[in-house]
């Protein structure tokens, strides 16, 4: 009995840690070595990930920096609270990385990712359904590298003074009401069907918006009141072995040093002939618009 007794007490605390939150709370004046509960708040985003359930949900409480490099490996949701200002910093390699399962739905909102040396803010190896609301990234090589997923959706997310691309998107993607200013190179790089709406690309040392298929297969872009100005080229569309098909409409691509819109191998660009393309550089347009049917 006695034996019995100790089996079952092993058992049941087995289980107890091996329990997780459905909710997580994290906290500047909160301990690591917390539970991260409500009553046991962690200090970190990364010590939460642990400590939660799939399909849970993570929420700062209060402003500050709230830990450094993290990995995301199941579905889940990480936000600050309304009004607080989360800040999660790294200096090497990535700050945020993605990398759950083929079906995961994770999202990522209200968050401010400091990067030094850092190759991407946020990078995405694996997701099912990604989005990422509301963040600032600061610096970092890339500030969104989107790799390998179902479908990223960015809604009012800014990428700040990247060293070569603000949002490297390589996955189907619906990016809306978000920008990049100050790339030294790419401002949005995309390389996947994509809806873009009310995008803004500016003082980037490339190209603003760059739409650039690699593979062999064909894909379209959707691209609804963007801007592309002040970079050295505005939109740039290049197609390979498959064609890629940019539609423009109430668009702007203007004061560019270079080239505001141009094509080149297999690359489309159809016009619903309201788009502003002018004060460029050297010249507006290279290769050719095509003027698409209004319904």
């Amino acid at each position: 009995m006695k034996r019995m007794l100790v089996f079952v007490g092993v058992c049941l605390f087995a289980v107890a840690s091996f329990a997780q939150n459905p909710r997580s709370f994290v906290s500047t004046s909160g301990n690591d070595a917390n539970v991260c509960t409500l009553a046991s708040q962690c200090r970190t985003f990364g010590r939460a990930v642990t400590q939660t359930n799939a399909g849970g949900e993570i929420i700062a409480l209060d402003s500050g920096g709230v830990g450094q490099s993290f990995t995301i490996d199941r579905a889940l949701t990480i936000s600050a609270a309304p009004g607080v200002a989360a800040t999660v910093s790294g200096t090497t390699l990535h700050v945020i990385t993605v990398n759950a399962g083929s079906s995961d739905r994770v999202v990522l909102r209200n968050i401010t990712v400091v990067a030094s040396n850092t190759i991407a803010g946020i990078i995405v190896y694996s997701v099912g359904d990604l989005h990422i609301e509301h963040c600032t990234i600061l610096g970092s090589n890339t500030g969104v590298w989107a790799i390998t997923g179902g479908l990223t959706t960015i809604t009012d997310t800014e990428v700040l003074s990247p060293v070569q691309i603000g949002f490297n998107i390589r996955m189907p993607s619906v990016i809306s009401h978000s920008r990049v200013v100050h790339s030294n190179n790419y401002g949005f790089e995309i390389a996947a069907a994509a809806t873009l709406i009310d995008i803004d690309a500016e003082y980037c040392g490339g190209t603003g918006i760059d739409v650039n298929n690699s593979t062999a297969t064909a894909f379209a872009v959707t691209c609804e009141s963007c801007t592309a100005s002040h970079n050295n080229y505005g939109i740039g569309v290049v197609g390979a072995t498959a064609p890629v098909t940019f539609r423009m409409n109430n668009c702007r691509a203007n004061d560019n040093v270079v080239v505001g819109a141009g094509t080149g191998n297999s690359g489309v660009i159809v016009s619903m002939g309201n788009n502003m393309i002018e004060g460029n550089g050297l010249q507006d347009v290279y290769g050719t618009i095509t003027p698409l049917t209004k319904y």
